[in-house]
Parts: C-alpha cells; sequence; structure tokens
C-alpha cells in the first residue's frame, strides 16, 4: 500500500514538474544542439577537421531552429523579418568587396562558360525540377513553382556557395546578372 502510494505521488509530482519543463522532443532536440555546439567549437580549434566547421555550425544552427522555432521569429514586438533585406545587402556588399575588374574581365573573355551555364539553368535545371515533382507526384502547382525555382538558380544563395567553395564567384554574379536580365 505504501509502494502505491509513494508511486501515485511520485506520478503527480513527475506531471508538475512536465507541465513547467520543455517537452521530451524539445529536450533532445537541446541535446543534439548542445553535442552539436561542442561539435563545432571542438572542431574550430582542430586544424584537420577545420573544413568541417562551416557545415557543422550550420547543422547547430538547423537543429536549434527546429527545436525553438520561435527564438527565430522575433522579439518581442520587432520580427526578425524586418532584417532580411538590410542582411542580404551587406552580404552582397562582402560579396563584391572579394572582386576585382580584372575577375569581370576574365569571366568577359570567355562567353561561352556563361552561354552554356545560361544554357544549363534555362533547360537542364527545370527538366530536373519537373522530373523531381513527377517523382515526388506534387499537385500541378506544386510542380509549376518547383520548376520555376529550377529556372531561377542563381542569387545571393549560389553566389555564396560559389565563394565559399572557392568557384569563380565573377563568373556566378555574372550568370545572375545575366538571368535576371533576360
Amino acid at each position: 500500500m505504501g509502494y502505491l502510494w509513494v508511486l501515485l505521488h511520485s506520478a503527480e509530482k513527475l506531471q508538475i514538474l512536465n507541465q513547467n519543463m520543455m517537452s521530451i522532443p524539445e529536450l533532445v532536440g537541446l541535446g543534439f544542439t548542445l553535442a552539436m555546439l561542442s561539435l563545432a567549437i571542438w572542431i574550430s580549434f582542430h586544424r584537420r577537421f577545420q573544413m568541417l566547421a562551416f557545415t557543422v555550425w550550420i547543422l547547430t544552427g538547423v537543429f536549434l531552429g527546429l527545436t525553438f522555432p520561435n527564438w527565430f521569429i522575433g522579439y518581442g514586438d520587432f520580427k526578425f523579418t524586418q532584417l532580411f533585406v538590410p542582411i542580404l545587402q551587406v552580404i552582397m556588399f562582402g560579396m563584391g568587396t572579394t572582386l576585382s575588374l580584372s575577375d569581370f574581365t576574365r569571366v568577359f573573355r570567355r562567353p561561352v562558360a556563361v552561354l552554356i551555364g545560361l544554357c544549363c539553368q534555362f533547360t537542364i535545371m527545370p527538366i530536373l525540377g519537373l522530373g523531381l515533382a513527377t517523382l515526388a507526384g506534387f499537385p500541378p502547382e506544386i510542380a509549376a513553382g518547383l520548376v520555376l525555382v529550377g529556372v531561377s538558380p542563381s542569387g545571393l544563395a549560389s553566389n555564396v556557395m560559389c565563394y565559399l567553395a572557392r568557384a569563380d564567384v565573377a563568373l556566378s554574379v555574372t550568370m545572375t546578372a545575366m538571368a535576371t536580365l533576360l
């Protein structure tokens, strides 16, 4: 009889604690986030693994965002969506400062690369988008959106990825400009 009372009393205490604490998925997400944060910090200071540091930091942010999405919506009455345009402007300005006039003259000396890139962007990418939409069985509205996204992959993200991959950023910026003009 005493064991039953202790068990019921403990269950009541756990229920009260559970109402005031995080849910199990939040605790698991927080655990993964803390583990990824620890790994990201460790990788950042070890020369052998530094090439993976950016990826681990991104995954840490993803775990944090998926676990606590409200943290990334706003603070008080201020919505973080108001920061999108200024942040994009700062990133694009930073990308521009990495380039020089000689980078663009090198790109314009080989216009075939720009033409091949634009042809692939306007043929292969929409076909892949349509193929993925068909394989996934998306409704026509979503399929059309996927094809349109396939046609316009260039922009800020592609330029940043080219920069991080140490690829030809001037070619990426030129293709973005040409695709925008078309």
